[in-house]
């Protein structure tokens, strides 16, 4: 919903606010975005092996709008996109060695080419909770850091996320990011293997596309969540390293 406190001069902002009770894990279901079969088919036909690629950590994207500062949520998710995005641009401004952080990539294959090269991507929060980037890494074989604190992921009954995948608290400074980031430089190279293998595995149950298998696709994954008798009442969490 929209809301906002008077400002001096009588006008009064609009400020979007996530509804968090408008989502109840134990009867609503996460659909996964949709990434184009032509994006997936670029992306995989770019793939390089995970122990050879040249990128630690990687982001391009957005850092500033106004919408990623005024699209609120209630505690303890109060954290904004325009925070955690901001602590990300000291990254970029940081030049940190490994770590390939920047604006928008183009054309749109350079920044295939560069996410197929890294081996960790930030997800940042945007206006929602998601955005295509979580997709995107599915088949680009960037492990996913998921950085949107309220986010429920799709088909959590039955996924293992924290074996292809990190969501740990949105970073809200510059020296949170710098903090995460020297995280993920220290995860062991056999973990992170292990961890692109388990992405990799899972990619089925993301693509949409023509060669989607009856028995792992977004479809079947939609059905089994429809018919599950125990979804989570409480879905949203973090995780780090699967044991």
């Amino acid at each position: 919903w929209l809301g906002g406190a008077p400002v001096p001069g009588g006008a009064e902002p609009q400020v979007a606010v996530h509804c968090l009770d408008c989502f109840l894990g134990a009867k609503d279901v996460v659909l996964p975005g949709h990434t184009d079969h032509w994006t997936t088919r670029q992306l995989l036909a770019l793939h390089r092996p995970w122990l050879e690629r040249s990128h630690r950590v990687c982001y391009h994207g957005a850092f500033h709008h106004a919408l990623y500062d005024n699209t609120r949520a209630a505690p303890p998710f109060e954290v904004t996109a325009g925070e955690t995005r901001a602590a990300l641009w000291s990254l970029a401004s940081a030049g940190r060695p490994g770590a390939s952080i920047g604006g928008h990539l183009r054309p749109v294959r350079a920044y295939y080419e560069r996410i197929t090269d890294c081996q960790f991507c930030l997800v940042p929060k945007g206006v929602g909770f998601t955005n295509g980037r979580l997709m995107e890494s599915f088949f680009s074989g960037c492990i996913p850091v998921i950085m949107s604190d309220a986010m429920v992921v799709p088909f959590d009954a039955f996924l293992p996320w924290p074996a292809f995948s990190l969501k740990p608290r949105m970073p809200r400074t510059p020296r949170e990011a710098h903090d995460l980031v020297d995280f993920l430089e220290g995860i062991p190279a056999e973990t992170g293997l292990r961890m692109h293998q388990s992405l990799i595995e899972h990619r089925c149950w993301f693509d949409y596309g023509p060669d989607s298998r009856e028995d792992c696709s977004p479809y079947e994954g939609v059905v089994r969540m429809l018919m599950w008798q125990s979804r989570s009442r409480e879905p949203r969490r973090y995780w780090g390293i699967a044991a």
